[in-house]
């Protein structure tokens, strides 16, 4: 991974984007040394955005297990209904 300042990583931009496009790294972008923003290979925000969408349908899942006003549901009930979603 790769930490630099905003203004440096403004002066390296082609540098630091063919890095992050051809090395696979990520960089932490600081601003008055605090990490500000972070650059990083599309693949990697893919791999986010599926995780986070997983924990979406983890969280809906245990909502639904615990169930409405008291109710509760089985495994398959819980499957079944996220399937419907």
């Amino acid at each position: 991974m790769i930490t630099l300042s905003a203004s440096k990583a403004r002066e390296q931009w082609a540098d630091l984007l063919n890095r992050v496009i051809y090395e696979r790294k990520q960089a932490i972008l600081t601003r008055h040394g605090q990490p500000v923003a972070v650059i990083l290979p599309l693949k990697a925000l893919d791999s986010i955005e599926y995780l986070e969408q997983a924990l979406a349908e983890a969280r809906a899942g245990l909502a639904l297990a615990r169930g409405e006003e008291g109710e509760s549901y089985t495994l398959e009930e819980v499957r079944e209904r996220l399937s419907k979603q």
